[in-house]
């Protein structure tokens, strides 16, 4: 029996929408990450100043989180704190969506615990918080299950089509992830097949695929027509060329094999709850497409369905094994994990059942009741070790920057007292070097630097394996326009960027030492501040 949206229904959401917030909000304003961060919101910033996509803002992921973080921007100020108000929006959105997906085939109680569940699980409470474009991809993704879920349940076409629209969202916010969800759908049909289930007609399959054709040919041809074929050329580069590239240098089959299985990880730093979600689902997959193929009941499709999308969010296991990639990929897997333990427990009860000759008792509480203590019992390690850690990141001697004179971007965030002096020193170094010198020049990964530049020189910012790929001769003219312009060159003292001809001609002005509390991998050393040697 598929269940209906009650009142009582419309108050979790609403209860799970205010806690959600408060929790991850609460956190999300701890620390800074230059790097991820920093990337994401000179995107959202140089978009929300009128700069064009991929011509003079580089993207290497997808354009709509840039476009929601700039939209942010416009709305609450030039801050980080802007776009991490956006990712914390999006965040609360698949907390909803995932009790509105799995209400209907759990029953209310596990689906309020599951998301409970996803809530305490998350990589905020251990890491820097990041308003990266896996949760806008991850939201998305909820949103598709959703609509899928409507349409099996109300039999209303339009939240068919509306599945295509929202699985192209997620190409949109994170294109590899797009890519395999927009797959699944092949294999949803061809798992559809085998099966005998023919409730999806063949011409919705084919208005389907129209409707996420047409979406594409709008976007290419807005995209060609806003950047032109220079931007299109760029879009290439930056968002198809590049990331296969890199995925190459990273490794090949075996490396993706051991990210999406990191059974030999010797700096395992998650349970293998993680790669026991990817394996469960799997095998549900499988054994629904068994037991499935009699009954074709609705709840049986829904649950093949959202078996097949679970194992498509695995994409975002790769090419990085990481707290917060593997909370992305597994986030709608939680509550398949938990369909699996209530429908193992009410097999094994119902062969007691038979086996004692037990009539007329009701055991549907019973199993509810035992499918709660397994799931709870399986999350436990990672729910008490990312409270623990959250409780003692809330409790470090932090306060938020407000209004300090060269800050400006970092305001509303909550930072140490060595991490407002590593700020405030950089800040103050920078700004008292362009009362003499034109720009500043950003030769690290960190984006967050390139905002003190406002030069349009080109690109203002790359990853270092990027310009070695695709930009031939970005050393040449690098070397160029520092001799022309003479820009303040910021640089670590080793790490991405190697020393080139222009050092010859430039003297070291101070070497900041620049907190890693955010967990990410050391080995980048003090960043230095370089001026012309006049």
């Amino acid at each position: 029996m598929i269940r209906e949206l009650k009142v009582c229904d419309y108050v979790i959401v609403l209860m799970i929408t205010i806690v959600s917030f408060v929790t991850v909000y609460l956190f999300s304003t701890i620390g800074f990450d230059p790097l991820h961060t920093g990337l994401m919101f000179q995107m959202a910033h140089d978009v929300a100043n009128g700069k064009k996509m991929f011509v003079e803002v580089f993207n290497q992921y997808g354009v709509l989180p840039v476009y929601f973080q700039a939209v942010a921007i416009k709305l609450f100020g030039d801050s980080v704190h802007s776009i991490i108000l956006s990712a914390v929006s999006a965040y609360v959105v698949s907390f909803c969506l995932n009790y509105l997906c799995f209400y209907r085939v759990v029953g209310r109680s596990i689906a309020v615990v599951s998301t409970l569940v996803l809530l305490l699980i998350g990589p905020y409470f251990i890491w820097t918080f990041l308003p990266w474009s896996s949760v806008y991809a991850l939201m998305f993704t909820m949103l598709t299950l959703f609509f899928v879920e409507e349409y099996y349940t109300k039999r209303a076409n339009c939240f068919w089509y509306l599945s295509a629209v929202s699985v192209f969202f997620v190409f949109l916010s994170r294109q590899p992830v797009g890519i395999v969800m927009i797959l699944s759908f092949g294999v949803l049909f061809f798992s559809f097949r085998i099966i005998g289930f023919n409730s999806i007609k063949a011409k919705e399959w084919i208005y389907w695929m129209l409707v996420l054709l047409g979406q594409f040919i709008i976007y290419f041809a807005l995209l060609f027509f806003t950047v032109g074929a220079r931007g299109v050329e760029e879009y290439c580069n930056q968002m198809i060329i590049w990331p296969m590239k890199w995925s190459e240098d990273v490794g090949g089959l075996r490396t993706l094999f051991h990210h999406l299985f990191p059974f030999y990880d010797s700096n395992l730093i998650f349970s293998y709850t993680w790669i026991i979600l990817p394996i469960a689902c799997v095998i549900l997959y499988i054994m629904i497409m068994y037991f499935i193929k009699k009954t074709k009941t609705k709840k049986g499709v829904i649950v093949l369905s959202f078996s097949i999308f679970g194992v498509a969010s695995w994409a975002q296991y790769y090419p990085v094994t990481c707290i917060r990639h593997v909370y992305w990929s597994a986030f709608p897997m939680v509550g398949l994990f938990c369909w699996g333990c209530l429908w193992i427990v009410k097999v094994v009860l119902k062969c007691l059942k038979k086996a004692r000759n037990k009539k007329g008792k009701d055991y549907k509480k019973l199993a509810t009741a035992i499918t709660l203590v397994i799931v709870l019992f399986v999350f436990s390690g990672d729910i008490s070790m990312r409270v623990s850690e959250g409780a003692n990141k809330w409790r470090s001697n932090t306060s938020v920057l407000k209004c300090d004179k060269g800050f400006g971007y970092l305001n509303g965030l909550r930072m140490s007292d060595a991490e407002r002096e590593c700020w405030t020193n950089l800040h103050s170094n920078v700004r008292e070097l362009q009362k003499d010198y034109n720009d500043v020049l950003n030769l690290t990964n960190d984006a967050y630097y390139s905002l003190f530049s406002d030069s349009d020189y080109e690109p203002r910012f790359v990853f270092s394996t990027y310009k070695n790929v695709i930009k031939d001769t970005y050393l040449e003219n690098m070397n160029n326009y520092i001799e022309i312009n003479h820009p303040i060159i910021l640089k670590y003292e080793y790490g991405y960027t190697e020393d080139t001809e222009w050092m010859r001609r430039y003297k070291l002005y101070t070497r900041l030492d620049i907190l890693e509390e955010d967990g990410r991998p050391g080995g980048l050393g003090k960043l230095e501040i370089y001026v012309y040697n006049e």
